[in-house]
């Protein structure tokens, strides 16, 4: 089969599923609207633009090493060594349908919270943009298959945030030792670029519309924008048991301030996060246009529909740069404030154990959310239990809420004699 060739399905499925939608938003802007006198054409920056898509998809679903070379164990021989066959033609190949495929990927998916919730409301999306599309053919109505396109292209950040959350719980591997779980991570990054890019195109044509403010057909806009609210509210009641799930006192920026969570600075999970933005920013758009249609029909307010677009760009800002932010700290290893604090108050308890003289080499990070690793070094006294002192630090570290911790131990002689060797060491 196709994804056979790829080293991972979840790299097919990231690679086709981009790929599938744009070509069928070409082929359906291409059918309805038709290349002459009184129709649109392609342009270079959307023909560009497409071609920038196909190759980043390609590009970033690609494996990075070779292929290796495989085998199957045989037999063991008397020293003990294991045997191996080698070479493609040894290998007996297992063929796997596309549908076979396809129910693993399925299972997969719902096997957790969080792509489930993806996966669910993505199926509703599509059905809702089909049938966007088939009426708006039908009746020839400009506004339902504009909306149509909007829906397709949520389907693509939905597909990305189903894709990353069913990558973050891969198993590591040796390049990845650490796992997938940063795919979360640069999902909610790239999510918030998204809408970082759509609140200020809609800030700039709001501002344009507000200098000149144009005539509204309101006529379908009440249909297309009740409908789109109904499958938004679904979304965000879907979504948002997983956007909040690992905090309480709940900020946009995937960090809980003023929470009761279990260590006093708990994060969100930020591909949920991201999605469950891209759903209320839809939301936020319905409900304004619902809003000022209302205030058209009644009261002919035209310049109410940009400063509804207006407001709204700058309610997606708000709500999406903590995001940005904080999912750029994370990618970038910078330390969170809460968790720094915690970690200043654990090495004040370590400083205190018997035999400490001082510590060094202090380094934090965050990998993920809920998931902190910190590694330091510890000098200590001659007649000190290097292993209790390594243990009583590791306990502290962990009630900190640390969950991956490396403690090297050094013995006075030991760095005593690496100062003397070195005169510009130095112990703080």
């Amino acid at each position: 089969t196709v994804f056979e060739r790829l080293p991972q399905p979840v790299l097919a499925s990231a690679r086709w599923a981009p790929i599938t939608i744009y070509v069928w938003a070409l082929i359906l802007s291409w059918l309805y609207y038709p290349i002459g006198p009184a129709g649109h054409s392609l342009s270079s920056g959307v023909v560009v633009t497409i071609f920038c898509f196909f190759a980043a998809s390609y590009i970033l679903t690609s494996p990075s090493t070779t292929k290796a070379v495989g085998g199957y164990h045989v037999s063991v021989n008397r020293e003990g060594e294991l045997f191996f066959t080698r070479g493609e033609a040894f290998l007996q190949k297992k063929s796997q349908s596309i549908l076979k495929f396809c129910k693993e990927t399925v299972r997969e998916i719902l096997a957790n919270d969080d792509s489930k919730k993806i996966f669910y409301f993505l199926c509703v999306n599509l059905l809702f943009c089909g049938v966007e599309f088939f009426y708006g053919f039908i009746n020839g109505s400009l506004g339902l298959i504009s909306d149509g396109f909007h829906m397709l292209f949520d389907c693509t950040a939905l597909v990305m945030g189903l894709v990353a959350a069913v990558m973050a719980r891969s198993t590591a591997s040796r390049q990845f030792s650490f796992g997938y779980g940063r795919v979360e991570i640069l999902s909610g990054f790239i999510n918030a670029l998204f809408l970082i890019v759509i609140a200020l195109m809609i800030l700039l044509e709001a501002v344009q519309r507000l200098l000149n403010p144009p005539e509204v057909d309101t006529d379908k806009l009440m249909i297309v924008a009740v409908l789109g609210l109904c499958v938004n509210l679904f979304g965000m009641y879907a979504l948002h048991g997983g956007h909040d799930h690992h905090h309480h006192g709940h900020s946009h920026g995937g960090h809980s301030h003023g929470g009761h969570d279990h260590h006093g600075h708990s994060h969100g999970n930020a591909n949920m996060e991201g999605v469950f933005l891209h759903v209320l920013a839809d939301t936020l758009g319905s409900v304004f246009v619902i809003i000022s249609t209302l205030l058209i029909q009644f009261f002919g307010w035209q310049w109410v529909d940009p400063l509804c677009s207006l407001i709204l760009s700058f309610l997606i800002l708000g709500s999406v740069w903590p995001l940005l932010k904080g999912s750029a700290s994370v990618l970038l290893q910078c330390v969170p404030n809460e968790l720094s604090h915690e970690v200043e108050h654990s090495i004040e308890d370590v400083l205190n154990i018997e035999g400490v003289i001082s510590y060094s080499q202090l380094h934090t990070w965050q990998l993920k959310s809920e998931n902190n690793i910190l590694s330091i070094h510890l000098q200590i006294t001659d007649e000190a239990n290097d292993q209790n002192v390594r243990q009583k630090a590791i306990e502290i570290f962990k009630t900190a809420g640390i969950q991956h911790i490396t403690v090297q131990v050094e013995k006075e002689r030991f760095f005593r004699k690496i100062q003397n060797l070195v005169p510009m060491f130095r112990i703080p």
